[in-house]
């Protein structure tokens, strides 16, 4: 809790006293996989601990973001945590660089023996800078500190990208991008195709200790394409089918393939990534994943779509045939003019308001599976995108980091709605409901299903950072998770471009 409210003070004054009079402003910041071969208690064999990262430039040298880690080797397939990042990188030379971090999460599963799910895991790395791209390895050490035996001092390898992109402030949302704009010149370029998607999946498997059995997934995942590749990252968590607590994360590249002016898109796409839990064993978790999409556009910005594909260990000890359906918000973003093209759209390009905000959350005495009560604690990370200056859809996830329940996580979407600012514009309330699948750590969520309404208080410190306090109720459907929750956290809000077809 401390550590989570330190952070939350430092990205909040970097980023507060970073801001400046432009309407529109150049985010940097890098992209980061790394590896870490944790040593594990009791003569076990290593578990491979591997992480994606996004960190955002909050000054000269200074970074912050979230991290996903998930195992990938070893005997604890399922094992996934989420947390943030504070990083200080420096050169030594032109080429050679220091690279001093430090990252806090919470998180576990598989029965490992995780505790209450809190960690750190701080390193000490030295890289080359190639341009495109960095390479650095040096110490790490993992602590599962309240109350998990998983202690750990390794060496890591990591691989940066840089990423960079315009914003605007968030009350621009909805606003029209006029020729005459003093800002206009920085967005008159090449754009680029996102795809957001909510789908339903389904994982019949075919080899493994579940062999004949369907898991039922909900989950979201974003697709960005390019001129030759695609590039995909999706995160799904089971609801029905069997006991709660299976998710997977997985990214990868894919084609697509337009068809009658866009009308009918084919996608093929291979991944890899990480994945198990709820009594699944997927062994060391690694998974290979490949699909072929399907997708029919109905309006200028959405698609429905369908896909089929295989889900696999490196040794094929578990497989499954995968099939599901979905809905697609199909836009251009960041750019005035369609992609390696000189022509500007035919509609006009419009702002888009998002908002991520990093929270802790505490749930009042959470229901077990043994049929106690004891207070849980987790932490989570929830991303709005506003369709309306009022209305927004999230999507949430959350991992448990106190309380005795180390493996339990949540990945929940919804929609909410966002009040009038009071208080000389310094205050807003919102409503909002979620739902979707939770499980793990002994929390009595049944096959996963969860509803989860709330209502929220915001003080914006300025116009893109606030203060987020937030309370409501969970409920598993089908299990007896029954109880309040209240969290706390950091609020960023930004304004995007968007288009979308003729």
């Amino acid at each position: 809790m401390k550590l989570l409210t330190l952070f939350i003070f430092l990205l909040g004054t970097s980023i507060v006293s970073s801001q400046d009079n432009h309407t529109t402003k150049k985010q940097g910041g890098f992209a980061m996989l790394d590896y870490h071969p944790l040593t594990m208690p009791d003569g076990e064999v290593n578990m491979g601990f591997s992480g994606l990262h996004l960190n955002l430039n909050l000054r000269d040298h200074w970074f912050g973001g979230l991290g996903i880690y998930g195992a990938v080797h070893g005997e604890r397939g399922g094992f996934f945590t989420l947390g943030f990042n504070l990083t200080y990188q420096n050169y030594l030379s032109q080429k050679i660089f220091y690279d001093l971090g430090f990252h806090f999460g919470g998180g576990g599963g598989a029965s490992a023996p995780d505790g209450g799910g809190a960690f750190i895991l701080p390193h000490f790395n030295l890289g080359m800078d190639f341009d495109f791209f960095k390479v650095s390895g040096g110490y790490s050490y993992v602590n599962f500190f309240d109350h998990g035996a998983i202690k750990s001092h390794q060496w890591n390898l990591a691989m940066h990208f840089p990423v960079s992109f315009l914003h605007s402030d968030f009350n621009r949302h909805g606003e029209k991008l006029e020729t005459d704009h003093t800002d206009f010149l920085l967005w008159n370029h090449s754009s680029t195709e996102l795809e957001y998607k909510l789908h339903l999946n389904n994982l019949y498997n075919q080899r493994g200790n579940l062999t004949g059995k369907t898991i039922h997934l909900v989950g979201l995942e974003v697709l960005r394409h390019g001129k030759n590749l695609s590039l995909f990252f999706k995160a799904d968590g089971a609801y029905r089918g069997i006991k709660a607590g299976y998710m997977d994360i997985l990214f990868g590249i894919g084609r697509k393939l337009d068809f009658l002016n866009n009308r009918i898109r084919l996608t093929p796409k291979l991944g890899l990534g990480g994945g198990g839990g709820g009594g699944l064993n997927t062994y060391g978790g690694l998974f290979f994943y490949g699909s072929t999409e399907l997708s029919l556009r109905v309006t200028p910005t959405l698609r429905i779509f369908g896909d089929v594909g295989v889900l696999s260990t490196p040794r094929v000890d578990f497989l499954s045939t995968n099939y599901g359906f979905g809905i697609s918000y199909d836009v251009f973003q960041n750019g005035n003019y369609y992609p390696q093209s000189q022509n500007n759209f035919s509609r006009p390009s419009y702002f888009k308001g998002f908002e991520g905000a990093l929270t802790q959350e505490y749930y009042y005495g959470a229901q077990r599976v043994t049929g106690i009560r004891e207070d849980m604690y987790q932490i989570g990370f929830q991303l709005n995108f506003y369709l309306k200056p009022w209305l927004f859809v999230g999507g949430q996830t959350s991992f448990a980091n106190f309380g005795d329940a180390g493996a339990y996580a949540e990945g929940i979407a919804g929609m909410g709605v966002r009040m009038s600012p009071f208080f000389k514009d310094k205050l807003h309330t919102h409503v909002q409901v979620l739902g979707g699948a939770a499980g793990g750590g002994g929390i009595s969520t049944g096959q996963g299903l969860i509803i989860k309404p709330s209502i929220g208080l915001n003080y914006h410190l300025n116009s893109s950072i606030s203060l987020k306090a937030n309370g409501g109720y969970v409920n598993a459907l089908g299990g007896d998770l029954n109880t309040w929750f209240v969290n706390v956290g950091l609020g960023y809000e930004l304004s995007l471009l968007f288009n979308n077809y003729e």
